[in-house]
């Protein structure tokens, strides 16, 4: 499938928060999703990811790693802190797959893991994030 024919579909409406405090990384993975048909927000810190969240709803929060000050983990932390946040799905990207299969055997605290520009791979993990919040009964964000 050409991902950059991709209007419409599924990803229609869905608003995902992108996590990434490299600008070109950003814009990378921003066009991935854009073509897809998601609607995305940006956060470069925490700091940004928490005032977004506490600004708009968002459907999946996808999030690096390395995202500072304390990485994915604390992105993980602030939300589960807050009950209107604990069921926002969030996707971790990692610089290489070495850095994905460090972390076997290290408890699990995104839903997934995929590295940053493998694009058909992260669309189709974000994809399966924001379909599996519609049969738990969760409407997505609103437009």
């Amino acid at each position: 499938e050409d991902w950059s024919r991709r209007t419409g579909g599924p990803a229609s409406g869905k608003r995902i928060l992108l996590a990434e405090s490299s600008t070109f990384s950003r814009g990378l993975i921003r066009s991935g999703l854009d073509m897809a048909g998601y609607r995305v927000v940006e956060a470069a810190n925490l700091e940004e990811v928490i005032r977004v969240l506490e600004q708009e709803p968002v459907d999946v929060v996808v999030a690096a790693l390395d995202l500072p000050p304390d990485g994915s983990s604390a992105v993980l932390a602030a939300m589960r802190q807050r009950p209107e946040w604990q069921a926002i799905p969030i996707l971790a990207l990692a610089d290489s797959l070495d850095q994905i299969q460090g972390r076997a055997g290290r408890p699990m605290d995104c839903e997934d893991f995929q590295v940053k520009f493998d694009r058909e791979a992260m669309l189709e993990s974000v994809a399966r994030l924001a379909a599996a919040l519609e049969p738990a009964g969760m409407a997505p964000a609103a437009s």
